[in-house]
């Protein structure tokens, strides 16, 4: 499985992971509508939210549709937008709390895809929070 991992004791808090995600993927500066969630830590660093792509999703597991499908080709769990009806069950199902999150706008799931291989999210971390690790 490929995924990301965070540093969170690297993170400054900038953002330029969410709003690399947010145009990449919906092509405006909206971290609402980013697959990567920056949580504020308050006095402490502030921390990546991104999904790591587990070996026994939950999200999958809960999801009436079947819309979060393995991607054979990248190895990572990804969303059909096509397939989700927006139902909220795989938000609530995540264990890395906040990797999942809906649209606000076209209420489906968002969910990190690692950019198809190659996660534009890690090239502007200029503090090396964000490592892509290829495995198996």
């Amino acid at each position: 499985m490929q995924r990301l991992v965070v540093i969170p004791e690297n993170c400054s808090g900038c953002r330029a992971c969410a709003i690399a995600c947010s145009i990449v993927k919906e092509g405006v500066i909206n971290l609402s509508k980013s697959r990567i969630y920056v949580e504020s830590q308050g006095l402490k660093r502030d921390k990546p939210i991104v999904c790591v792509q587990c070996e026994q999703p939950t999200c999958v597991n809960v999801c009436p549709t079947g819309a979060i499908r393995l991607n054979e080709q990248v190895k990572c769990w990804v969303v059909d937008e096509e397939a989700c009806n927006g139902c909220g069950l795989c938000v609530e199902a995540c264990k890395a709390g906040g990797a999942v999150r809906l649209h606000p706008e076209r209420k489906v799931a968002l969910k990190c895809d690692l950019c198809g291989g190659d996660p534009e999210c890690v090239k502007y971390c200029l503090t090396n929070a964000l490592i892509f690790v290829k495995e198996g």
